[in-house]
């Protein structure tokens, strides 16, 4: 294996400056178009930094691919490491917090429920037409 990826050469650097500068564009929070504007300011993520990362990929010169791939097979000879357990962790990690936000939606609903019941059981004026006897009763069935 030889260790010539590790010259510094012009292309190499070039490649290197544009992969940063698509990575630093990637995680800056400042875009051309700001992500306010509906439809174009998520456009411009979903276009320009694929593009960028495909074109860093084409400018790293092929003999540095080679170079790098023989490297990591070398580290790796059973292939990828795999943790299970950080794994486990994660998706552990995730269910948990998506049970909290289910929970809080369904007492925030069942919170609604009860306080829009109360104010048309007691005719209370501030939620206007709801206020009235017949109307009540349809939407207390309602829930």
């Amino acid at each position: 294996m030889s260790s010539s990826w590790r010259i510094r050469t012009p292309e190499r650097l070039d490649s290197e400056n544009f992969a940063a500068v698509v990575v630093a564009y990637a995680f800056s929070p400042i875009d051309l178009i700001p992500d306010f504007i509906p439809v174009l300011g998520y456009l411009d993520d979903l276009l320009l930094v694929p593009l960028g990362v495909a074109l860093a990929l084409k400018m790293i010169p092929e003999e540095v691919l080679v170079d790098a791939r023989a490297e990591v097979d070398t580290a790796f000879p059973d292939g990828k490491p795999k943790n299970w357990v950080a794994g486990a962790i994660i998706v552990a990690i995730w269910v948990v917090t998506l049970a909290l936000v289910m929970l809080w939606m369904v007492r925030w609903i069942g919170n609604l429920k009860a306080g829009l019941a109360r104010a048309l059981l007691l005719g209370n004026s501030g939620y206007g037409r709801w206020g009235n006897f017949q109307t009540s009763k349809f939407l207390i069935a309602q829930f």
